[in-house]
């Protein structure tokens, strides 16, 4: 008998190390949008993508907050050695943790679509086209995971309690499929909100070196890209095993490392001004005193000229009512004038100060 009696394994525990992990990406990722919102703050350019992404940090809060409810419930176990209550517990907050998580992919994406907007401005159509097709369709395939979910089953707690008498449900490819084409769509959408900056970034008036680090940084995406991608495999992993409690690690890591990334690497370009003021020291920074004029380049890598006010941003070559302002080449050496009459209004042309007066495609 004994050598019938099927093996089972080791009693282990995964929820230590999954909450060990996904709350220090809490932690990273409430900093860098602390972060991204005081840099905003000192140039007084907040937008709408920085609070889209706030949102999605909330989301984020909220999805992990939820699954540290599940894995106190026996996620990370094999299923084998839970009680019949636990198992419906970690069952039914596994779906429910699922909610925040696919709304941080809507919202996060919303926001690298929105910044992506504020750096093109109103000059080229089919990019922005792309942009708000990429941010809209992105929302919509996302949002509806959540309905389709808790509607395949009749009555939805049917999904984790399969004991319920007289329920009804469809069957499992139709929502393993359209769970494929939701990670497929959001690869696709990662992927293109990571290189359509590369498109025009190159034409803008900066230096050659500042053209390089902002195309990088904002093409930190395809991180989140790759994460989604490997979730298909362990997607199909886990629709076929009923050890989901320790099988769904693997996917519960790469969907909360895919959420954290695009948090990160979408503050990442709004934060650089306070690497280069605070780190590098730079005086040609974006941040602070001096920043940077984004126009299209029709010569070259000319640097654009700056505008030095005695505070915060102003609109850059020009005078507005009580202002003063003395023109300086950016990279320059110059000394930098003291002006004693300080602007009684600031004008911010957005969060990167990006010129958009120029007609011209981009």
């Amino acid at each position: 008998m004994s050598s019938a009696a099927i093996a089972l394994p080791p009693d282990e525990d995964r929820g230590p190390t999954m909450l060990g992990v996904f709350w220090a990406m809490v932690v990273v990722s409430t900093t860098m949008v602390s972060l991204r919102f005081y840099a905003r703050y000192k140039v007084r350019g907040l937008g709408w993508d920085d609070w889209t992404i706030l949102v999605a940090q909330m989301f984020f809060i909220l999805g992990n907050c939820l699954f540290t409810y599940m894995v106190h419930n026996g996620g990370g176990h094999h299923v084998y050695y839970l009680t019949t209550a636990q198992i419906l517990e970690a069952a039914k907050w596994s779906y429910i943790s699922q909610i925040p998580i696919v709304m941080v992919y809507a919202t996060a994406k919303a926001s690298v679509a929105l910044l992506t907007l504020r750096f093109i401005g109103p000059v080229s159509f089919y990019r922005r086209s792309i942009l708000i097709f990429i941010m809209v369709t992105a929302i919509i395939v996302n949002v509806l995971v959540i309905p389709l979910t808790f509607a395949q089953c009749r009555p939805s707690r049917a999904l984790w309690d399969t004991s319920i008498k007289g329920a009804s449900c469809w069957p499992s490819y139709i929502t393993l499929h359209f769970d494929y084409f939701q990670i497929a769509y959001n690869v696709f959408c990662d992927v293109v909100l990571a290189l359509l900056p590369a498109t025009f970034i190159y034409k803008l008036k900066m230096n050659r070196g500042r053209k390089i680090t902002l195309t990088a940084t904002l093409s930190l995406g395809l991180l989140a890209a790759f994460c989604g991608g490997i979730k298909i495999q362990y997607q199909e992993e886990l629709a076929q095993e009923a050890d989901f409690t320790w099988l769904g690690y693997n996917l519960e890591m790469w969907a909360g490392s895919e959420a954290f990334l695009l948090i990160f690497c979408s503050c990442v370009p709004t934060i650089s001004p306070l690497w280069d003021r605070f780190v590098t020291k730079k005086l040609d920074s974006t941040y602070g005193r001096t920043p940077l004029k984004y126009t299209p380049d029709n010569s070259g890598n000319t640097p654009a000229k700056r505008s030095l006010v005695s505070g915060p941003y102003s609109r850059m070559g020009q005078s507005r009512s009580g202002e003063t302002t003395t023109n300086v080449q950016a990279g320059s050496q110059t000394e930098m004038e003291h002006i004693n009459a300080p602007p009684k209004r600031i004008h911010v042309l957005n969060s990167y100060n990006v010129d958009h007066g120029s007609e011209e495609e981009v």
